[in-house]
């Protein structure tokens, strides 16, 4: 016995109350194939939509949680680089005056400080590209042996003042070029 169609419909009972119920039927035929009556089965289906209703609701509110996080995230990131950027500027032209020893030791301790808000502000960022679906990866021609070279001068300097060393070792059979986006590896080698 096959049942031709469901149907979902919303009946008012005596009291109010509204119900929802599933609907279904199918003709019931004689020997000789005629059509002599009929079964249908009504299932109450009312709980399964308020769990629905409350699923579609839930999902919304949790959206507009993400995508008001991306808001404040892209705010605050902006509002922190404004400052930011401004201290980074004045620690510049700190950094072309007469200074002592120890001096230029507090405005370098201070620019590694701006340098390392930056990159926090830059992962929350891209955390939130990633988490939105929004991260573009570049394509373009780079080679990697000279992202490596520039990224180990970089680190050099910072590994010596702590009495460090720091070596790499690039296979020479590394193919010259690679096609990538050369920012993202450089930011997977410095985290």
């Amino acid at each position: 016995m096959l049942f031709r169609s469901v149907n979902e419909v919303v009946i008012t009972m005596k009291n109010g109350e509204k119900k929802w119920l599933a609907i279904s039927g199918t003709p019931l035929y004689d020997e000789k194939g005629n059509v002599s009556g009929s079964m249908g089965i009504h299932m109450d289906i009312s709980e399964q939509k308020q769990l629905e209703g409350e699923l579609r609701e839930a999902k919304s509110i949790a959206e507009k949680a993400a995508e008001a996080k991306e808001s404040f995230l892209a705010n605050m990131s902006h509002e922190i680089r404004t400052p930011l950027s401004g201290i980074y500027g004045m620690a510049q032209l700190l950094q072309n005056t007469r200074l002592n020893e120890e001096q230029r030791s507090y405005l370098n301790a201070i620019e590694k400080a701006i340098e390392n808000l930056q990159t926090i502000i830059n992962d929350i960022l891209d955390l939130s590209k990633i988490n939105a679906g929004m991260m573009v990866l570049e394509q373009t021609g780079f080679s990697l042996r000279e992202e490596l070279q520039s990224l180990h001068k970089l680190h050099l300097t910072k590994a010596s003042s702590k009495n460090l060393e720091l070596s790499i070792h690039i296979d020479p059979a590394l193919s010259p070029y690679h096609l990538g986006d050369p920012g993202r590896i450089g930011q997977v080698v410095n985290n």
